[in-house]
């Protein structure tokens, strides 16, 4: 005797963000497809703001509004270029600040830094609302520089590596740019914790409050 057909839809083209699936109603024993039907696209999902292109001093770079399901950016948007960067450091030898340029190897901190960790190096921190809910871990020196009017908010506050130095570019409280590092726990606003060894912490210039976990310091182990 002659088999019944035993038909079932069946996904032959998974949709993407941009376009649509298929399905097809094929029958299970003889592979016949009867009818087929469209599985409507999936749409971009869950865009982030991310740096795609590092700004130098005399161009511009840019942000690409990225989707988290297919990695294709949907928007885009320019970083100006930094121009001449100033900072106050410190003289020891006569103690008094002194406005420096720095004119290295540098990456921007932007509102959309996402919170991953940050190898030896310089940043300038631009964002005027930079929040980040998990903790920043520093790797190696780094050294931020915070710009006039910029925010940074660490909600379970900065793991130091070697070393950690922050600079400012005005010595007025009203524009200088400000970090808050608050931690959980038994770890500190700003260093090292969990009974780990404590890089160098050097603040010379910023607003900067740092809150330590129970039985934690503000800055330090």
């Amino acid at each position: 005797d002659k088999l019944d057909h035993t038909y079932t839809w069946q996904t032959t083209k998974a949709p993407t963000c941009t376009e649509d699936g298929i399905e097809e109603y094929i029958c299970s024993v003889c592979g016949t497809t009867t009818d087929t039907r469209a599985i409507e696209k999936l749409g971009h999902s869950s865009c982030t703001w991310k740096v795609t292109k590092e700004p130098t001093y005399t161009e511009d770079g840019e942000e690409s509004y990225i989707c988290s399901r297919c990695g294709k950016a949907t928007n885009t948007r320019p970083v100006p270029a930094l121009g001449e960067i100033y900072y106050y450091d410190f003289d020891e030898n006569n103690k008094e600040f002194i406005n420096k340029q720095y004119s290295g190897p540098i990456s921007v901190i932007l509102n959309s830094y996402d919170g991953h960790a940050l190898d030896s190096g310089w940043y300038y921190i631009m964002g005027d609302d930079v929040a980040v809910q998990n903790r920043i871990t520093l790797s190696g020196d780094v050294y931020f520089i915070l710009a006039d009017g910029c925010h940074l908010t660490a909600e379970q506050g900065i793991q130091v590596g070697s070393s950690f130095t922050v600079y400012a570019q005005s010595a007025d409280a009203e524009k200088m740019g400000k970090i808050i590092a608050s931690s959980a726990d038994k770890y500190p606003g700003i260093g090292a914790g969990n009974n780990a060894n404590c890089g160098n912490i050097t603040i010379n210039g910023g607003t900067v409050t740092a809150t330590g976990g129970e039985y934690a310091a503000g800055i330090g182990s």
